[in-house]
């Protein structure tokens, strides 16, 4: 079972493990049991920006560094 993050208006983040067809309702609050929503999150990607694994492909730098190989 994945975990989501919710919101509480009060009490601030927290994380709850349920089940996908539960993901989208609200959730009690585990500090004062109020209800919470659900926060969108960015899923982890291995490999991704910031992570310690360097993934084989173009030199870093984009467009507008000289890195890319396009003629600017």
């Amino acid at each position: 079972m994945p975990y989501y993050e919710y919101e509480c208006r009060d009490c601030g983040q927290f994380e709850l493990r349920r089940p996908l067809s539960e993901s989208a309702q609200a959730a009690p609050c585990p500090v004062c049991s109020k209800e919470a929503v659900r926060k969108l999150s960015a899923p982890y990607v291995a490999g991704s920006v910031g992570s310690s694994a360097r993934q084989p492909g173009p030199p870093s730098g984009g467009c507008g560094s000289g890195a890319c190989g396009h003629k600017h």
